[in-house]
């Protein structure tokens, strides 16, 4: 429960209430958290499922380079001392290029689960925010943040009154340029304060 002490405390900070002379108008607030919502989706099972599917193949294909690297690397130590000189800087040559290749087919992959991920689970933070706007809007909340603190602070998943947001206020105070499609940056997160669902590139069951 720490962090939610801690997200509370810096949202009386945040807001002022503790020094303000109108404390009896403290705005009605809710938290919750997102990520366990969403470990709680039937969807999410889902998700990971085909992850874990994406990942094995994306891990047999890699191991296959690397197995097809290292056998050819084994057949040049074992007849390298047999080689000429430019045989063996062929060979060499060679080994370093399917080196890096495998290399680069592990960069690739990795880019690809991560964008799979992320192209998989953003319909699911989309309803979960939905659901959190539905149900402030239903219980008459004025903010609803997350428990989760991150490191600027609480994380606002939703706003009642949508001009309490000086972002764009702000940037003109201080002479910033603001362009028409520029967003708020403090705007309710809108993926339900994502949460890291698999820690590493590879989705746990």
């Amino acid at each position: 429960m720490n962090h939610i002490k801690k997200a509370f405390f810096l949202l009386v900070v945040l807001l002022g209430v503790s020094q303000s002379p109108v404390a009896a108008q403290t705005p009605k607030i809710g938290y919750t958290e997102p990520g366990l919502i969403l470990t709680q989706m039937p969807e999410y099972r889902l998700v990971l499922q085909k992850l874990d599917a994406e990942y094995q193949m994306s891990d047999a294909e890699i191991r296959l380079k690397a197995q097809e690297f290292q056998t050819k690397l084994d057949d040049y130590q074992r007849k390298a001392a047999f080689m000429s000189d430019s045989t063996k800087a062929q060979t060499e040559r060679e080994l370093t290029s399917l080196q890096e290749a495998v290399q680069q087919m592990q960069q690739d992959k990795t880019q690809l689960l991560r964008q799979k991920e992320s192209e998989m689970l953003q319909p699911l933070f989309d309803k979960i925010s939905e659901a959190i706007n539905t149900v402030a809007k239903e219980k008459n909340l004025e903010y609803v943040f997350s428990t989760r603190v991150s490191e600027s602070g609480p994380v606002l998943l939703y706003s009642k009154d949508e001009s309490a947001d000086i972002t764009r206020a702000v940037m003109e105070k201080l002479g910033i340029k603001v362009e028409a499609a520029t967003p708020a940056a403090n705007k309710p997160a809108s993926n339900g304060n994502r949460p890291a669902p698999s820690g590493n590139n590879k989705p746990k069951n």
